[in-house]
């Protein structure tokens, strides 16, 4: 079985977000998550899990790889 963790670079989604032209509040809503998760992931408080951020990534029109790393671990 894999384990798949989210790693957001640090800046990249709130670029992302600018250049979109979305606040936290209107890409939460998109994404069908809470304003304060965005912000979280947005400070690197939290990382998003890898379905938030893919309808984070679907909501900006991007690969996830344009703000996060995937990290996939085999379990043992």
């Amino acid at each position: 079985m894999r384990k798949q963790e989210v790693r957001v670079l640090p800046g990249a989604l709130k670029t992302l977000r600018g250049i979109r032209g979305l606040t936290q509040k209107e890409l939460a809503k998109q994404a069908g998550c809470s304003l304060a998760l965005v912000a979280m992931i947005e400070t690197a408080d939290r990382q998003p899990s890898l379905e938030t951020a893919q309808a984070i990534a679907d909501v900006l029109g991007v690969e996830v790889g344009a703000f996060a790393f995937v990290l996939t671990e085999q379990a043992a």
